[in-house]
């Protein structure tokens, strides 16, 4: 096949229907970039932040946890399998850095 930029891209508004997704760190950046391409592809999305996240059509389900501890990692298992009864697809980009006090020294 041969595929230009403008075919490459393209949303088939049906490719996901049914589909359950995960984001973890859904709510801003790359994360939040994920959750609308799948939603344009017709999941039902669920995400998750540290904070507050924002009241936004976008997604199904916002959890707010940290998916980075055990307690916040039952808790969004809780929610989305209440809600979906189980998932289709995970995207795990929750990230933390740290620096320490000697790495901003130098």
């Amino acid at each position: 096949m041969n595929f230009d930029n403008r075919h490459r891209f393209a949303i088939d508004p049906t490719e996901l229907t049914g589909r359950r997704a995960l984001v973890t760190g859904g709510t801003h950046g790359v994360g939040a970039a994920i959750v609308s391409r799948l939603v344009a592809a017709g999941a039902r999305v669920a995400t998750t932040a540290r904070s507050e996240g924002p009241h936004s059509d976008a997604f199904d389900l916002f959890v707010r946890a940290d998916v980075g501890t055990s307690d916040g990692t039952h808790e969004v298992a809780r929610a989305v399998l209440e809600r979906y009864g189980g998932l289709d697809m995970l995207v795990h980009i929750s990230i933390e850095v740290t620096i320490d006090r000697e790495q901003r020294r130098s």
